[in-house]
């Protein structure tokens, strides 16, 4: 029968490593999937963030005489009906989207804490009213909830961002 020494297998697979990157590679090699999805958000949000540099056409520039090409060396994902560059405009339009998904996160979580920390810490009749606008707004459909508020708002980058945080606030409030 043999025997197998747990300690010395955990440190030869690297799960006792004070060093940084040594801790790194274990996570990473421990948990595969989660690293997947780490370069693949670190791929997406680069690519928002350098879309300057790596589009090579304006996204609103309007080429008639290329409209509805295929996909090509000049243009990788073609064009759209207006010549505009498929490409280009996806890769500039995820700057948008990382706005707004950030933006409303922070937003949405910082208030749902503070409104959460504020029922539980004064309690009584405070944590009665804050709990039950927080059931009324779980029991409306969260996209009916952000649509309304969007409409309501207005079309501005800053108004979608509230209309998207406000539904997050009492999910997070509840759970603090």
């Amino acid at each position: 029968m043999a025997v197998i020494n747990y300690d010395s297998e955990l440190r030869r697979a690297g799960a006792h490593s004070t060093h940084g990157w040594r801790k790194l590679t274990y996570l990473a090699r421990r948990h595969m999937l989660g690293s997947i999805g780490l370069v693949i958000m670190i791929l997406f949000v680069l690519a928002a963030l350098l879309a300057d540099f790596i589009a090579r056409y304006d996204p609103l520039s309007v080429d008639s005489l290329q409209r509805l090409a295929p996909p090509s060396a000049q243009h990788w994902l073609g064009t759209d009906a207006f010549g505009r560059d498929v490409w280009s405009r996806i890769v500039h339009g995820a700057r948008i989207s990382l706005a707004v998904g950030v933006g409303s996160t922070l937003l949405g979580s910082s208030i749902g804490v503070m409104v959460g920390l504020a029922s539980g810490y004064l309690s009584g009749w405070v944590d009665l009213v804050f709990q039950r606008i927080t059931d009324i707004l779980q029991a409306l459909p969260l996209l009916v909830l952000a649509l309304v508020m969007t409409a309501a708002l207005g079309p501005s980058l800053p108004n979608v961002i509230i209309a998207i945080a406000i539904p997050l606030i009492p999910t997070v409030a509840r759970v603090i």
